[in-house]
């Protein structure tokens, strides 16, 4: 049998292409093999092929997406910052004195002249004030003398009148004489004048002398109108007990509510209560009956 040259070709391309065959064949057992070797002594083998491509694969996408979207942008390093010197502190200022104003030095002027003024006002009208009270209380007192005076006459004109209507019989009352009238007075001015020490000499310098019947009783009683004022209430209460002895005398309301006010002030709220009604109740019509009113019902 005669072959060509076309069959031979062909058949040695087939052993040949069987040859590669069994020699891969071949390395990829040998190669399975060295794994199982390098598995088994703890060695791995490196992806050397592998390895070299992905980085040439990421340079080309790389390469492919700057071409697009155009660079990356650099990263920033940070700048180091250099500590210089520590900061100093800022001088405070200096304060300067707070001066007011004009304004507010004029507004201050206007002000004190306004106090100045009112405080001028405020001493011309205590002035007057102080002369209205001095005015009134000399009106006071000469009122008060002259109705003491009118009282002593109207007193002696009583005993004369009941001496008269005895069918004169009794030793009718000695005349005050002017000498101890004027004594009577300047005592009583004393009094006034709170000159308590000396108005009790002087009215009991008439008592000592033997004044009449007329000022006896009402030496009594301004001596102990002179000791309720030094707030000696004991020696007060003696005097005023002696002017209830006069049974005429013009002093008795005054002597029993001078009386009710010694007791109180020394704490016999029962015996001043008892004085009080007696004024109130004995002489309705006296000057202190209200008043004894008054401070009987607070007792």
């Amino acid at each position: 049998m005669v072959l060509n040259s076309l069959d031979i070709w062909v058949g040695l391309r087939r052993m040949a292409c069987g040859a590669i065959v069994a020699s891969t064949v071949l390395l990829m057992s040998c190669g399975s093999s060295e794994e199982t070797t390098m598995e088994d002594e703890g060695f791995e083998e490196e992806p050397v092929a592998e390895a070299a491509e992905e980085p040439a694969k990421e340079d080309a996408e790389q390469q492919a997406l700057t071409s697009f979207i155009g660079a990356a942008p650099k990263k920033e390093q940070p700048v180091e910052k250099k500590e210089g010197p520590p900061p100093t502190k800022p001088e405070e200022p200096v304060k300067q004195p707070v001066t007011p104003s004009m304004g507010t030095a004029e507004e201050l002027r206007m002000e004190n002249t306004s106090l100045k003024q009112q405080i001028v006002k405020l001493e011309q009208d205590t002035r007057s004030l102080g002369a209205r009270l001095s005015d009134a209380e000399a009106k006071y007192m000469a009122e008060k003398q002259r109705a003491e005076r009118a009282e002593e006459a109207a007193r002696v004109a009583a005993q004369s009148a009941a001496i008269s209507a005895r069918g004169g019989t009794g030793t009718p009352s000695e005349p005050i004489s002017t000498e101890a009238n004027r004594a009577y007075d300047d005592a009583l001015q004393s009094f006034r004048m709170k000159a308590y020490d000396d108005a009790a000499m002087r009215f009991q310098s008439l008592l000592d002398a033997g004044v009449s019947r007329q000022l006896a009783d009402n030496c009594h009683y301004w001596i102990g109108e002179s000791h309720y004022g030094k707030k000696s209430y004991p020696e007060a209460v003696k005097h005023f007990q002696t002017v209830l002895q006069y049974d005429d005398s013009e002093k008795l309301a005054d002597a029993h509510f001078m009386l009710a006010q010694c007791y109180e002030r020394m704490g016999d709220k029962a015996k001043a209560k008892r004085e009080y009604e007696i004024v109130t109740k004995d002489f309705p019509m006296s000057a202190n009956a209200s008043r004894a009113k008054d401070r009987s019902a607070r007792m």
